[in-house]
């Protein structure tokens, strides 16, 4: 299959984005054929998240606790594999690319990866993800099994400095954000736009396993929110 991501620019990532040396986990995933990519798209998920059993087990010690409460300053250090590949980002899009079943908790990739196989010119029709840049907007994970991150003051700001960051080091044309509460987020922090964002395209569709995936809506120009992905990828 060959390789599906670069590493070429993680050196510069983790020296600009300091909460990703306690995560390496959370290290975009850059593909491989992406500089090669007449339009380069960044697509923005929402967050990483953990299922119940893990938020109790944060819950039931109190250096687990601090995951909850100080995320930032924790690190996934001897974490077991298990763990680690609940906020692993690379590892979720391999297993979008090599497993033909679908998984219930990957829905969204699985969506995504449909209508940019389809929709777009791709210089590896093979490995959809490999011609795209994707991460997930939030550097948080939710820590309510099923339910959206409630993000803070430091979740916006952490997120908004890793997308400038990574905007800034990998200059796509394109970003399109599958999550409203990722997007809106952005808009908050984006009061005073840097000069590098003037001229690239910057929407939002909705996450791409909830009904408005499927479903018309008035804010999307009475179409759904896969619709409205494919009319903002042509």
């Amino acid at each position: 299959m060959g390789d599906l991501f670069t590493r070429k620019y993680d050196s510069e990532i983790l020296k600009e984005l300091p909460h990703l040396k306690n995560y390496p986990e959370m290290l975009p995933f850059i593909g491989s054929n992406y500089e090669a990519m007449r339009d380069k798209i960044f697509i923005l998920g929402e967050s990483h998240y953990f299922d119940r059993e893990i938020i109790d087990v944060f819950k039931n010690t109190k250096e687990g606790s601090l995951y909850l409460t100080d995320w930032y300053n924790q690190t996934s250090q001897g974490w077991e594999k298990e763990r680690k590949e609940y906020i692993d980002t690379r590892w979720n899009l391999i297993q979008i690319e090599v497993n033909k079943k679908r998984t219930k908790p990957l829905t969204s990739y699985y969506n995504l990866k449909k209508e940019l196989g389809e929709n777009v010119h791709l210089v590896n029709k093979e490995m959809v993800f490999s011609n795209f840049v994707y991460f997930n907007y939030f550097q948080r994970p939710a820590f309510i099994s099923g339910e959206s991150v409630i993000n803070n003051e430091k979740d916006n700001e952490i997120a908004y400095s890793t997308f400038i960051c990574l905007t800034k080091l990998l200059r796509p044309n394109k970003i399109i954000f599958a999550s409203i509460q990722s997007y809106n987020a952005f808009q908050y922090m984006n009061k005073n736009p840097f000069d590098f964002l003037k001229g690239v395209k910057i929407d939002f569709v909705p996450h791409a396993s909830c009904k408005w995936w499927n479903k018309r809506a008035n804010k999307y120009n009475n179409m759904t929110g896969k619709e409205k992905f494919i009319t903002l990828l042509k």
